[in-house]
């Protein structure tokens, strides 16, 4: 391998026109002040911004597609305003740019977990599109609020959650491609509360869903999408509820 350290934007945008890997694979995040590229493989870190969001692909200038992580790395950092140490956030991280589900050797990146770790994602996919993901992108063993996770996304039909608990879900795949969504073994966090945190099932679930499935649930997540349903009229709209 042959990793190079940048504490510059333009100079990592730089070093990635030399780079003859495509995709290119995100590892984890650096710290605050630096971050790395692999030459080589394509391999690099994404550094903390001033906020604590992990800083996009599109600011950091990454030109073409993105394997994911299968652990998505929690962490904190000192807020350089308050001098308090807070979690950091995925917020936006991947959006507006391509992520690919396999790399020219075979790789396949299409589960990802924080390893029951809470781990802000609010809108981390937001505008993105997905390649060859002809079966779903799987969300595992996580913590997470999930607001606008996938809106606006493109291309992804199948998503499922597995083992995870929310604490906001509204908006999650607004505007986007999902078809399918499956919640597996999931629930919502203690203070999650139905009637102030939710709009309404197209504002949660866009309008080209079909199919929700909810297995082995928790009876408060299930609760809540039930709630929505019965809320709104949805007799326009062709798509079915699955409770196991």
């Amino acid at each position: 391998m042959s990793w190079e350290t940048f504490t510059r934007t333009k100079d990592f945008s730089k070093a990635l026109k030399s780079v003859n890997a495509h995709p290119l694979r995100f590892m984890t995040h650096g710290d605050e002040k630096e971050w790395k590229l692999d030459t080589e493989t394509g391999e690099f870190t994404s550094p903390i911004a001033l906020d604590g969001r992990i800083v996009s692909m599109k600011n950091l200038g990454v030109d073409r597609p993105v394997l994911l992580p299968y652990s998505l790395e929690t962490g904190t950092y000192m807020n350089a305003f308050s001098g308090m140490v807070k979690p950091i956030t995925y917020n936006l991280t991947f959006s507006e740019c391509v992520i690919s589900r396999i790399d020219e050797n075979g790789h396949v990146s299409d589960i990802v977990t924080t390893n029951g770790k809470f781990l802000n994602m609010e809108e981390m996919f937001r505008g993105s599109t997905f390649e060859n993901f002809q079966v779903s992108l799987m969300i595992s063993r996580s913590c997470l609020n999930a607001k606008g996770m996938f809106r606006d996304t493109k291309k992804l039909k199948y998503v499922m959650f597995n083992e995870c608990k929310f604490t906001e879900i509204d908006e999650l795949f607004l505007d986007g491609d999902i078809e399918v969504v499956t919640f597996d073994a999931c629930s919502l966090d203690n203070d999650f509360n139905m009637y102030t945190q939710l709009s309404s099932m197209i504002g949660v679930f866009g309008s080209k869903v079909k199919r929700i499935a909810l297995d082995n649930c928790d009876e408060k997540l299930v609760s809540s999408i039930m709630y929505l349903y019965r809320d709104g009229d949805y007799s326009s709209y062709d798509f079915e509820i699955e409770i196991k």
